[in-house]
């Protein structure tokens, strides 16, 4: 099972959202924006989640051809960096910043939205963090998020482990800047024995200040 959206994570997130839609009159200028950007970032939800599976399936793809090509010793370098080629467009393709672990949890491939957050905001990894272990660097944060940080380990080791089919965690990461948001989500898949995950953090600060619009509507009512 590569991914899936359970039909209760979905039937809720809708359930929610129609509450929070019928909770208010729609004769509020204000409000009806808000409850468009939220039933647009449902939309970009989704999306994003059929993105992820298929990215999955082709990193299984480009893994299983360099298996291939190792175990029986045959050169076919072109159709290997092909496929390459297209896993990398379709990582620099989505918005998340996606960094793809090994079984030991190391960075082994980032996207460009990842390298860049990298850029912008100062982290001085080198190569981006590819080599450097994802789980370490969780286990070692302090400050705010250092205990969220610590329960992504949990959650990518149970993954890893098969324990668990999925890690989804919504977390603050505010800059002096602004404030913002983002929703963690990692799935596993394996190629051959050998288990990979898949990290995504999208930015979520739309709506997250589009439900706090609905809150603080409900609130004056």
């Amino acid at each position: 099972e590569i991914f899936y959206l359970s039909q209760h994570s979905l039937r809720s997130g809708i359930h929610t959202g129609i509450s929070n839609i019928l909770a208010y009159n729609f004769q509020n200028s204000d409000y009806t924006h808000t409850v468009i950007t939220l039933v647009s970032c449902m939309g970009i939800f989704l999306l994003f989640a059929a993105c992820i599976a298929f990215l999955q399936i082709k990193i299984m793809h480009f893994l299983q051809c360099k298996k291939k090509k190792m175990s029986s010793g045959i050169s076919d370098y072109k159709s290997i960096q092909q496929s390459k080629e297209f896993l990398n467009s379709i990582l620099d393709a989505l918005s998340a910043h996606i960094a793809v672990l090994d079984n030991k949890g190391t960075i082994i491939s980032v996207n460009k939205s990842w390298r860049r957050f990298a850029v912008e905001n100062g982290l001085e990894w080198e190569g981006y963090g590819i080599g450097t272990n994802y789980l370490e660097i969780c286990q070692n944060a302090f400050g705010d998020n250092a205990k969220t940080a610590k329960q992504v380990v949990i959650g990518i080791r149970d993954l890893i482990e098969g324990k668990i089919d999925k890690v989804r965690i919504e977390y603050p990461c505010h800059s002096p800047k602004e404030n913002r948001w983002f929703h963690l989500r990692t799935t596993s898949f394996q190629v051959e024995s050998e288990t990979y995950v898949v990290v995504a953090h999208e930015n979520i600060t739309d709506r997250k200040l589009a439900e706090e619009q609905v809150n603080q509507s409900n609130e004056n009512l």
